[in-house]
């Protein structure tokens, strides 16, 4: 204990450290400070000593003049260890500009920190996609400045769902554009550009161009394996060209601010160019060679890239494999959704209805529609997000009917039943959850606080 104690004080003027000194987390969370510092080191020596921590989570440090990275750490609203988002801001007469809002956990402690930044004016804030440790900032933000998007992040931060009234998220952005915006503010010409599919299909970088400075969120993980979010209209191609793009595009004293890691550099882009194309091509071999992800996983594919396995479910070596056969593979069902016409149905009649439009079109059309475990998974959390918790519930039931080896749809019934107070079966689900996949770490955690209150 003594020695992590006497780790940490050498990283003493990090932000996190100075939270764990502040607030004597125990000392089990180590690891999860470890994370995180491997997600901050993107400071020099310089920096550090001109960062300022305020309200435990959220700190600045000032790059250049008139120019702040703003790193906001949260992830308990997704479940994961502490890991930090890095904001953008832009300070100076004009007031503020910022880069993405971060977490909601993180708000209200942002919004008090940019008030102590220059006239404390906060103006404009950038999304640069959908993700929520991005955007979940909004909704304390918005009531002080202009939030701008991409127009798919709008779309889909709607909470339209097919036949089901538009659930919109109280994070939507106001105003939302198509290609690109140039801003001029604070003495400085600021090019806000949207991209090809990449991390998703709403991304957009923010080039500062005087400063030379672009924060590019999630376009690239310094040091780890990306995220590309498929189901968000990512694409691996597209993340791929982009870091070439950024590459070729941008003066060779660029700065690369990333969400979550350190500043890069084009000659760090180069390197990690370089692990992304020898990936992905040990993934298509193996796929050609009628590998499955699971065989490549198993035959530890890419052991050699050890050193870039991140921090996140989402950015480990395994998860690349399976990102990368996926989007080679495509989508594995391209019919339209059950959920379509069950909606239609749902919104004209009764739940009963749409059940029995589901066992009829099944029987009659098998191969005209996607019936998905994930299709009637996400049903039952739509119908949940607007309070139908006793239509939620058939849905739930259907899923475990029809996939009942697959631990998801056990965790998903056991929620909506915990939901309704019936804690026992709830309990019963959980377990079943747990003992077709160990590895369900949200069902344990329910089950230990089940079990204690019990």
């Amino acid at each position: 204990m003594c020695r992590i104690k006497a780790l940490l004080r050498k990283y003493v003027d990090h932000p996190i450290i100075k939270v764990y000194f502040a607030t004597q987390w125990k000392i089990k969370d180590f690891f999860s400070i470890a994370k995180v510092i491997k997600v901050e080191r993107c400071f020099t020596t310089l920096e550090r000593k001109k960062r300022l921590v305020l309200h435990n989570l959220v700190s600045i440090s000032e790059i250049s003049d008139g120019l702040h990275v703003i790193t906001c750490v949260g992830g308990e609203e997704f479940n994961l260890p502490p890991y930090g988002t890095n904001l953008v801001a832009s300070v100076g007469p004009d007031g503020i500009l910022l880069v993405d809002a971060g977490f909601g956990s993180t708000a209200e402690a942002l919004a008090d920190t940019l008030k102590t930044l220059g006239n404390g004016n906060l103006k404009l804030v950038i999304n640069t996609h959908y993700h929520g440790d991005h955007t979940f900032g909004n909704q304390v933000l918005s009531s002080h400045a202009t939030i701008v998007a991409h127009r798919n992040v709008l779309d889909r931060m709607s909470g339209s769902y097919f036949y089901l009234s538009d659930l919109p998220s109280p994070n939507r952005p106001e105003v939302g554009f198509d290609d690109s915006l140039v801003i001029h503010f604070n003495g400085e010409e600021i090019h806000v550009v949207h991209i090809p599919p990449c991390h998703s299909n709403g991304d957009a970088y923010v080039y500062f161009t005087n400063s030379k400075v672009v924060a590019v969120a999630d376009m690239f993980f310094p040091d780890e394996i990306p995220y590309i979010d498929l189901f968000g209209g990512g694409s691996v191609d597209g993340y791929l060209s982009q870091i070439k793009r950024f590459i070729s595009d941008f003066p060779d004293d660029t700065r690369f601010i990333a969400a979550h890691g350190r500043t890069y550099t084009k000659d760090d882009l180069r390197e990690y160019d370089r692990m992304l194309m020898e990936t992905t091509d040990l993934v298509r071999q193996a796929a050609e060679n009628e590998k499955t992800a699971s065989d490549m996983i198993n035959d530890s594919l890419l052991a050699d890239f050890q050193e870039w396995n991140g921090q996140f479910p989402t950015t480990t070596l395994e998860a690349w494999i399976q990102t990368v056969y996926t989007d080679l593979s495509g989508p594995a069902d391209t019919s339209p959704s059950i959920c379509e016409p069950m909606t239609r149905v749902l919104v004209e009649s009764s739940i009963q209805q749409a059940l029995e439009e589901y066992e009829l079109l099944k029987t009659s059309q098998a191969d005209a529609y996607d019936f998905g475990e994930a299709q009637l998974n996400m049903l039952g959390y739509q119908l949940l997000f607007r309070q139908r918790v006793d239509d939620a519930m058939e849905i739930f039931k259907l899923n475990v009917r029809e996939y009942p080896e697959s631990f998801n749809v056990y965790d998903s019934y056991g929620e909506v039943l915990l939901l309704k107070g019936d804690t026992a079966q709830s309990i019963d689900n959980y377990e079943k959850s747990v003992q077709l996949n160990p590895d369900n770490t949200n069902a344990v955690q329910v089950l230990e606080r089940l079990r204690g209150s019990g």
